[in-house]
């Protein structure tokens, strides 16, 4: 069975829990992927900006994104 982790800020995190995928055609569990919590979130959301504000992202329109 296939186990996925989370990226965030360009790191590799493994969850604390994780939810199991089922294959709807076989009604199989296939894989388990992290169920991340509030800290996650906010660890995630902490990267974004960070790299958005230090990166090149800040200073471009939208649509060059």
């Amino acid at each position: 069975m296939e186990e996925f982790t989370m990226t965030i800020g360009g790191k590799k995190i493994k969850a604390g829990k994780s939810i199991e995928s089922v294959d709807p055609y076989s009604q199989k569990v296939w894989a388990k992927v992290p169920r991340g919590g509030k800290d996650d979130a906010d660890a995630a959301v902490y990267a974004a900006q960070v790299a958005f504000e230090s990166g090149p992202w800040h200073e471009m329109v939208a649509a060059e994104r």
